[in-house]
Protein backbone atom coordinates (compact mmCIF):
# COMPACT_ATOMS: atom_id res chain seq x y z
CA UNK A 1 0.00 0.00 0.00
CA UNK A 2 2.93 2.33 0.61
CA UNK A 3 4.90 1.68 -2.69
CA UNK A 4 2.01 2.34 -4.92
CA UNK A 5 1.43 6.03 -2.92
CA UNK A 6 4.31 6.84 -3.23
CA UNK A 7 4.97 5.78 -6.95
CA UNK A 8 1.66 8.16 -7.44
CA UNK A 9 3.05 11.30 -5.53
CA UNK A 10 6.52 10.80 -8.04
CA UNK A 11 4.46 10.72 -10.86
CA UNK A 12 2.00 13.28 -10.26
CA UNK A 13 5.67 15.48 -9.21
CA UNK A 14 6.82 14.96 -12.50
CA UNK A 15 3.78 15.59 -14.63
CA UNK A 16 3.96 19.12 -12.53
CA UNK A 17 7.55 19.77 -13.19
CA UNK A 18 6.76 19.24 -17.05
CA UNK A 19 3.74 22.06 -16.84
CA UNK A 20 5.35 24.58 -15.07
CA UNK A 21 8.58 24.16 -16.43
CA UNK A 22 12.57 22.98 -15.86
CA UNK A 23 12.27 26.41 -13.79
CA UNK A 24 10.61 24.93 -11.38
CA UNK A 25 12.69 22.20 -10.89
CA UNK A 26 15.83 24.26 -10.25
CA UNK A 27 16.98 23.88 -13.89
CA UNK A 28 16.84 27.23 -16.12
CA UNK A 29 13.79 28.33 -17.57
CA UNK A 30 13.05 27.78 -21.37
CA UNK A 31 14.24 30.74 -22.80
CA UNK A 32 11.74 32.53 -26.03
CA UNK A 33 13.59 33.83 -29.04
CA UNK A 34 12.55 36.96 -28.14
CA UNK A 35 14.53 37.01 -25.17
CA UNK A 36 17.30 35.59 -27.24
CA UNK A 37 17.26 38.24 -29.39
CA UNK A 38 17.03 40.95 -26.81
CA UNK A 39 19.91 39.99 -25.29
CA UNK A 40 21.88 39.59 -28.21
CA UNK A 41 21.73 43.14 -29.06
CA UNK A 42 21.55 44.57 -25.79
CA UNK A 43 24.99 46.06 -24.93
CA UNK A 44 27.70 45.74 -22.25
CA UNK A 45 27.04 48.80 -20.07
CA UNK A 46 30.45 51.15 -20.18
CA UNK A 47 32.04 51.27 -17.19
CA UNK A 48 31.41 53.89 -14.94
CA UNK A 49 33.49 57.48 -15.56
CA UNK A 50 35.46 58.78 -12.47
CA UNK A 51 34.55 61.21 -10.56
CA UNK A 52 36.71 64.17 -10.96
CA UNK A 53 36.07 66.90 -8.24
CA UNK A 54 36.26 70.37 -9.34
CA UNK A 55 39.79 72.19 -8.13
CA UNK A 56 38.84 74.83 -5.14
CA UNK A 57 39.37 78.43 -6.91
CA UNK A 58 42.30 79.94 -5.87
CA UNK A 59 41.88 82.47 -2.80
CA UNK A 60 41.86 86.52 -4.48
CA UNK A 61 45.37 87.60 -3.16
CA UNK A 62 45.29 90.18 -0.37
CA UNK A 63 44.29 94.13 -0.97
CA UNK A 64 47.51 95.96 -1.10
CA UNK A 65 46.66 98.77 1.31
CA UNK A 66 47.99 102.06 1.26
CA UNK A 67 50.55 102.73 3.43
CA UNK A 68 48.98 105.19 5.44
CA UNK A 69 50.53 107.09 8.73
CA UNK A 70 49.88 105.93 12.43
CA UNK A 71 47.80 108.45 13.45
CA UNK A 72 45.40 111.02 12.63
CA UNK A 73 47.00 113.57 14.16
CA UNK A 74 50.20 112.37 11.49
CA UNK A 75 47.82 112.51 8.71
CA UNK A 76 46.59 116.08 9.13
CA UNK A 77 50.05 117.09 9.59
CA UNK A 78 51.17 115.38 5.97
CA UNK A 79 47.66 117.03 4.42
CA UNK A 80 48.81 120.24 5.56
CA UNK A 81 52.34 119.51 4.50
CA UNK A 82 50.69 118.56 0.92
CA UNK A 83 48.38 121.48 0.41
CA UNK A 84 51.23 124.02 1.52
CA UNK A 85 51.73 124.74 -1.88
CA UNK A 86 47.81 125.74 -2.58
CA UNK A 87 46.04 126.89 0.60
CA UNK A 88 42.81 126.90 -0.59
CA UNK A 89 39.97 124.84 0.69
CA UNK A 90 38.30 122.21 -1.42
CA UNK A 91 35.17 123.32 -1.57
CA UNK A 92 34.80 126.74 -1.71
CA UNK A 93 38.22 127.54 -2.65
CA UNK A 94 38.97 130.01 -0.08
CA UNK A 95 42.77 130.88 0.44
CA UNK A 96 43.95 130.37 4.30
CA UNK A 97 47.13 131.57 5.96
CA UNK A 98 49.54 129.26 7.34
CA UNK A 99 48.18 129.22 10.74
CA UNK A 100 44.96 127.88 9.20
CA UNK A 101 43.03 131.24 9.15
CA UNK A 102 40.16 131.45 6.71
CA UNK A 103 40.70 134.50 4.42
CA UNK A 104 37.16 134.97 3.82
CA UNK A 105 37.29 137.96 1.10
CA UNK A 106 39.29 135.73 -1.30
CA UNK A 107 35.88 133.45 -1.87
CA UNK A 108 32.79 135.64 -0.38
CA UNK A 109 32.23 133.49 2.28
CA UNK A 110 29.37 134.66 4.45
CA UNK A 111 28.76 132.96 7.85
CA UNK A 112 26.07 131.12 8.28
CA UNK A 113 25.40 130.72 11.63
CA UNK A 114 29.07 130.07 13.69
CA UNK A 115 31.33 132.69 13.53
CA UNK A 116 34.27 131.27 14.61
CA UNK A 117 34.20 127.86 12.97
CA UNK A 118 33.97 130.23 9.68
CA UNK A 119 37.54 131.31 10.24
CA UNK A 120 39.37 128.44 10.21
CA UNK A 121 39.95 125.61 8.44
CA UNK A 122 39.01 121.88 9.31
CA UNK A 123 39.81 118.45 7.62
CA UNK A 124 37.32 117.02 6.00
CA UNK A 125 37.25 113.44 4.38
CA UNK A 126 35.34 113.22 1.13
CA UNK A 127 34.10 109.68 1.62
CA UNK A 128 32.85 109.79 5.46
CA UNK A 129 33.38 107.33 7.79
CA UNK A 130 30.07 106.37 8.05
CA UNK A 131 30.10 105.60 4.44
CA UNK A 132 32.94 102.93 4.36
CA UNK A 133 31.70 101.91 8.18
CA UNK A 134 28.22 101.45 9.04
CA UNK A 135 28.29 97.89 7.37
CA UNK A 136 31.35 96.55 9.36
CA UNK A 137 30.39 94.67 12.78
CA UNK A 138 32.83 96.55 14.34
CA UNK A 139 30.23 99.42 13.68
CA UNK A 140 27.05 97.70 14.77
CA UNK A 141 27.93 95.32 17.07
CA UNK A 142 29.65 96.29 20.59
CA UNK A 143 32.62 93.88 19.99
CA UNK A 144 34.57 95.93 21.85
CA UNK A 145 35.53 96.74 25.26
CA UNK A 146 37.56 99.41 27.18
CA UNK A 147 39.63 99.02 30.97
CA UNK A 148 36.65 98.64 32.17
CA UNK A 149 35.14 95.84 30.45
CA UNK A 150 32.35 97.84 28.95
CA UNK A 151 31.37 96.99 25.60
CA UNK A 152 31.19 99.34 22.81
CA UNK A 153 31.16 99.56 19.02
CA UNK A 154 31.00 102.32 16.00
CA UNK A 155 34.45 104.58 15.12
CA UNK A 156 35.84 103.74 17.98
CA UNK A 157 35.97 100.01 17.85
CA UNK A 158 36.79 99.87 13.80
CA UNK A 159 39.72 101.99 14.89
CA UNK A 160 41.12 99.37 17.36
CA UNK A 161 39.86 96.20 15.35
CA UNK A 162 39.40 96.55 11.57
CA UNK A 163 42.96 97.59 9.77
CA UNK A 164 41.03 98.24 6.71
CA UNK A 165 39.13 100.59 8.16
CA UNK A 166 41.84 102.35 9.91
CA UNK A 167 43.80 102.52 6.39
CA UNK A 168 40.92 104.35 5.04
CA UNK A 169 40.08 106.91 7.78
CA UNK A 170 43.13 108.03 7.17
CA UNK A 171 44.03 107.99 3.52
CA UNK A 172 45.37 111.11 2.46
CA UNK A 173 43.49 110.66 -0.70
CA UNK A 174 40.09 111.39 0.81
CA UNK A 175 41.33 114.08 3.89
CA UNK A 176 41.10 117.91 1.95
CA UNK A 177 40.79 121.64 3.71
CA UNK A 178 37.57 123.08 4.39
CA UNK A 179 36.17 126.02 6.25
CA UNK A 180 35.05 124.48 9.41
CA UNK A 181 31.22 125.75 9.69
CA UNK A 182 30.70 124.00 6.29
CA UNK A 183 33.03 121.47 7.19
CA UNK A 184 30.70 120.73 10.43
CA UNK A 185 27.42 121.64 8.48
CA UNK A 186 27.90 118.71 5.62
CA UNK A 187 28.84 116.26 8.36
CA UNK A 188 28.39 112.68 7.35
CA UNK A 189 25.92 113.37 4.64
CA UNK A 190 26.23 112.27 0.86
CA UNK A 191 26.54 114.11 -1.98
CA UNK A 192 23.83 114.71 -4.32
CA UNK A 193 22.25 117.31 -6.08
CA UNK A 194 19.43 119.48 -4.72
CA UNK A 195 16.53 121.80 -6.61
CA UNK A 196 15.74 125.00 -4.83
CA UNK A 197 17.62 125.47 -2.02
CA UNK A 198 18.78 128.59 -1.08
CA UNK A 199 22.65 129.81 -0.62
CA UNK A 200 23.91 130.05 2.93
CA UNK A 201 27.24 130.66 2.74
CA UNK A 202 27.27 133.90 0.83
CA UNK A 203 29.25 133.46 -2.57
CA UNK A 204 30.08 129.69 -1.68
CA UNK A 205 28.39 127.89 -4.24
CA UNK A 206 27.72 124.85 -1.50
CA UNK A 207 23.78 123.45 -0.25
CA UNK A 208 22.76 121.46 2.62
CA UNK A 209 19.54 119.75 3.17
CA UNK A 210 19.35 117.86 6.78
CA UNK A 211 16.09 116.45 6.50
CA UNK A 212 17.26 114.19 3.00
CA UNK A 213 21.03 114.35 4.39
CA UNK A 214 22.56 115.59 1.43
CA UNK A 215 25.24 118.31 0.26
CA UNK A 216 25.54 119.86 -3.38
CA UNK A 217 28.91 120.87 -3.99
CA UNK A 218 29.27 123.44 -7.29
CA UNK A 219 30.19 121.99 -10.22
CA UNK A 220 34.05 122.94 -10.19
CA UNK A 221 34.45 120.53 -7.02
CA UNK A 222 32.36 117.20 -8.82
CA UNK A 223 34.99 115.70 -10.74
CA UNK A 224 37.59 115.60 -7.46
CA UNK A 225 34.82 114.39 -4.87
CA UNK A 226 33.95 111.75 -7.73
CA UNK A 227 37.23 110.77 -7.78
CA UNK A 228 37.99 110.53 -4.28
CA UNK A 229 35.37 108.04 -4.58
CA UNK A 230 36.46 106.54 -7.03
CA UNK A 231 39.61 105.84 -5.65
CA UNK A 232 38.38 104.54 -2.37
CA UNK A 233 36.52 101.89 -3.95
CA UNK A 234 38.84 101.13 -6.51
CA UNK A 235 41.68 100.62 -3.38
CA UNK A 236 39.39 98.93 -0.66
CA UNK A 237 36.67 97.10 -3.19
CA UNK A 238 33.75 95.89 -0.75
CA UNK A 239 35.24 97.87 2.05
CA UNK A 240 33.45 100.73 -0.03
CA UNK A 241 29.94 99.67 -1.00
CA UNK A 242 28.50 102.50 -3.53
CA UNK A 243 25.03 101.63 -5.60
CA UNK A 244 24.55 101.56 -9.13
CA UNK A 245 22.79 105.07 -8.98
CA UNK A 246 25.80 106.55 -6.85
CA UNK A 247 28.36 105.09 -9.15
CA UNK A 248 26.79 106.46 -12.22
CA UNK A 249 26.81 109.63 -10.78
CA UNK A 250 29.99 109.67 -9.78
CA UNK A 251 31.28 108.75 -13.09
CA UNK A 252 29.62 111.23 -14.77
CA UNK A 253 30.61 113.86 -12.56
CA UNK A 254 34.18 112.28 -13.30
CA UNK A 255 33.79 112.92 -17.05
CA UNK A 256 32.36 116.47 -16.76
CA UNK A 257 35.05 118.04 -14.30
CA UNK A 258 38.41 116.85 -15.60
CA UNK A 259 41.60 117.14 -13.40
CA UNK A 260 43.54 120.31 -12.97
CA UNK A 261 47.18 121.03 -12.65
CA UNK A 262 47.02 121.17 -8.47
CA UNK A 263 45.03 117.96 -8.14
CA UNK A 264 47.42 115.61 -10.19
CA UNK A 265 49.86 117.44 -8.08
CA UNK A 266 48.26 116.63 -5.04
CA UNK A 267 48.07 112.76 -6.48
CA UNK A 268 51.80 112.85 -7.23
CA UNK A 269 52.43 114.05 -3.39
CA UNK A 270 49.76 111.52 -2.04
CA UNK A 271 51.38 108.70 -3.64
CA UNK A 272 55.14 109.89 -2.28
CA UNK A 273 53.58 108.82 1.06
CA UNK A 274 51.23 106.10 0.89
CA UNK A 275 52.97 104.45 -1.99
CA UNK A 276 49.58 104.13 -4.34
CA UNK A 277 48.29 107.14 -6.32
CA UNK A 278 44.45 107.10 -7.86
CA UNK A 279 44.62 105.84 -11.26
CA UNK A 280 42.14 108.46 -12.57
CA UNK A 281 44.80 111.10 -12.57
CA UNK A 282 47.92 110.98 -14.28
CA UNK A 283 51.28 110.69 -12.78
CA UNK A 284 52.67 113.81 -14.48
CA UNK A 285 56.21 115.18 -14.51
CA UNK A 286 56.52 118.55 -12.45
CA UNK A 287 55.97 121.35 -14.59
CA UNK A 288 59.59 123.13 -15.64
CA UNK A 289 59.17 125.80 -13.60
CA UNK A 290 58.33 123.43 -10.21
CA UNK A 291 55.19 122.96 -8.54
CA UNK A 292 55.70 126.79 -6.90
CA UNK A 293 53.87 127.38 -10.10
CA UNK A 294 50.48 126.49 -8.84
CA UNK A 295 51.00 129.11 -5.51
CA UNK A 296 50.74 131.94 -7.73
CA UNK A 297 47.18 131.73 -7.36
CA UNK A 298 47.23 132.14 -3.53
CA UNK A 299 47.51 135.14 -1.06
CA UNK A 300 50.38 132.72 0.94
CA UNK A 301 52.49 132.99 -2.28
CA UNK A 302 52.09 136.34 -2.69
CA UNK A 303 53.51 137.24 0.46
CA UNK A 304 56.53 135.29 0.59
CA UNK A 305 58.19 137.26 -2.23
CA UNK A 306 56.95 140.87 -0.47
CA UNK A 307 58.81 140.04 2.76
CA UNK A 308 61.64 139.36 0.86
CA UNK A 309 61.04 143.06 -0.48
CA UNK A 310 62.73 145.30 2.70
CA UNK A 311 66.19 143.35 1.43
CA UNK A 312 66.37 143.97 -1.94
CA UNK A 313 65.92 147.63 -1.10
CA UNK A 314 68.88 147.73 0.93
CA UNK A 315 70.92 148.56 -2.05
CA UNK A 316 68.53 151.27 -3.46
CA UNK A 317 69.28 152.91 -0.18
CA UNK A 318 72.82 153.38 -1.07
CA UNK A 319 71.67 155.73 -4.17
CA UNK A 320 71.90 158.93 -2.27
CA UNK A 321 75.45 158.38 -1.35
CA UNK A 322 76.29 157.86 -5.13
CA UNK A 323 75.42 161.51 -5.61
CA UNK A 324 77.95 163.13 -4.16
CA UNK A 325 80.27 162.57 -6.98
CA UNK A 326 77.58 163.59 -8.95
CA UNK A 327 77.70 166.88 -7.40
CA UNK A 328 81.38 167.55 -8.79
CA UNK A 329 80.72 166.50 -12.30
CA UNK A 330 77.82 168.32 -13.53
CA UNK A 331 77.82 166.82 -17.32
CA UNK A 332 77.45 163.30 -15.37
CA UNK A 333 73.98 164.55 -13.52
CA UNK A 334 71.98 163.04 -16.57
CA UNK A 335 72.48 159.36 -15.58
CA UNK A 336 71.68 160.39 -11.63
CA UNK A 337 68.45 161.80 -12.79
CA UNK A 338 68.27 158.02 -13.31
CA UNK A 339 68.18 156.20 -10.44
CA UNK A 340 65.37 157.57 -9.38
CA UNK A 341 63.54 155.98 -12.60
CA UNK A 342 65.16 153.54 -11.60
CA UNK A 343 63.22 152.64 -8.35
CA UNK A 344 60.07 152.70 -10.07
CA UNK A 345 59.70 148.58 -10.02
CA UNK A 346 61.00 148.45 -6.74
CA UNK A 347 57.70 150.11 -6.16
CA UNK A 348 55.89 147.47 -7.47
CA UNK A 349 56.50 145.18 -4.20
CA UNK A 350 53.88 146.39 -1.93
CA UNK A 351 51.56 146.60 -4.88
CA UNK A 352 51.75 142.58 -4.72
CA UNK A 353 50.42 142.62 -1.27
CA UNK A 354 47.15 143.54 -2.51
CA UNK A 355 45.73 139.81 -1.98
CA UNK A 356 46.33 140.69 1.58
CA UNK A 357 44.11 143.72 1.51
CA UNK A 358 41.56 141.30 0.91
CA UNK A 359 41.27 139.16 4.16
CA UNK A 360 39.35 141.35 6.54
CA UNK A 361 40.66 142.85 9.89
CA UNK A 362 38.64 140.94 11.62
CA UNK A 363 39.82 137.70 9.85
CA UNK A 364 43.35 138.22 9.71
CA UNK A 365 45.33 136.55 12.60
CA UNK A 366 48.02 138.64 14.46
CA UNK A 367 50.94 137.69 12.59
CA UNK A 368 49.67 139.01 9.85
CA UNK A 369 49.49 142.56 10.78
CA UNK A 370 52.95 143.36 11.61
CA UNK A 371 53.63 143.13 7.86
CA UNK A 372 50.64 145.79 7.27
CA UNK A 373 52.04 147.58 9.87
CA UNK A 374 55.42 147.99 8.13
CA UNK A 375 53.94 149.26 4.62
CA UNK A 376 54.64 153.40 5.70
CA UNK A 377 57.71 152.32 6.57
CA UNK A 378 58.63 150.67 3.05
CA UNK A 379 57.28 154.16 1.70
CA UNK A 380 59.69 156.52 3.43
CA UNK A 381 62.56 155.73 0.90
CA UNK A 382 60.25 156.68 -1.89
CA UNK A 383 59.27 159.81 -1.04
CA UNK A 384 63.40 161.16 -0.71
CA UNK A 385 63.78 159.56 -4.11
Amino acid sequence: MTFPYTMRHIATSVALCLWVGAAACGGEPAKSDADAESKAKAKPKPAPEPVVEPEPEPEPPPKTLPKTLGSLEEAIEAAAEIHSQHRRTFYCNCAYTPQLRIARGTCGYKTRADESLSKRVAWDRVVPNRAFGQHRSCWREPICKDDAGVAFSGVRCCREVDEEFRAMELDLQNLVPAVGELQADRSDFDFGELEGEARMYGACDFEVDRSLRRAEPDEDTRGEIARAYLYMQDTYGDGLPLSAAQKAQFEAWHEADPPDAWEVQRNRRVAAVQGISNSLLPMMAPPAGGEEEVEAETPAAAKAPAEKAPAEKAPAEKAPAEKAPAEKAPAEKAPAEKAPAEKAPAEKAPAEKAPAAEVPAEDAPAAEKAPAAEAPAAADPKTEG
